[in-house]
């Protein structure tokens, strides 16, 4: 079950990274810390921020975005500038994309491809 998340949560982990996350994102997570959303048809898993406020909140959000990615930097073929935001049943992991010249995070999300290693754009409404 998700739940609101504090702006400070979402700074922390901002300055973990280097950088900021783009609004469109903020404002899913701050109205809802992770939970399941619907892309084209399939059920994705959104990684939650990590929020330290209380034991049951710390339990709820202990496979936070920057342990999902360092997971999924393990596999073949993921991107390394890619930031792991959310996961399907079948291994596919969706992602923000940083743009290593600029050190800026690509105002989109994207879905990475166990099987190919590619990217594919997504449809930002789709988080909301």
């Amino acid at each position: 079950m998700a739940f609101p998340i504090d702006e400070k949560y979402i700074s922390d982990v901002e300055e973990k990274i280097g950088t900021f996350l783009p609004d469109f994102y903020k404002k899913r997570m701050k109205k809802q810390n992770g939970g399941e959303v619907e892309i084209y048809d399939e059920k994705w898993n959104l990684f939650p921020i990590f929020d330290s406020s209380d034991k049951k909140r710390i339990k709820r959000t202990s496979n936070h975005i920057l342990v999902e990615t360092k997971s999924a930097r393990e596999w073949q073929n993921f991107p390394p500038n890619a930031i792991a935001i959310g996961g399907n049943d079948y291994g596919d992991i969706l992602v923000l994309v940083l743009d290593e010249k600029t050190n800026i995070i690509e105002n989109a999300i994207f879905m990475w491809s166990h099987d190919s290693g590619n990217l594919e754009m997504l449809d930002l409404d789709k988080l909301k």
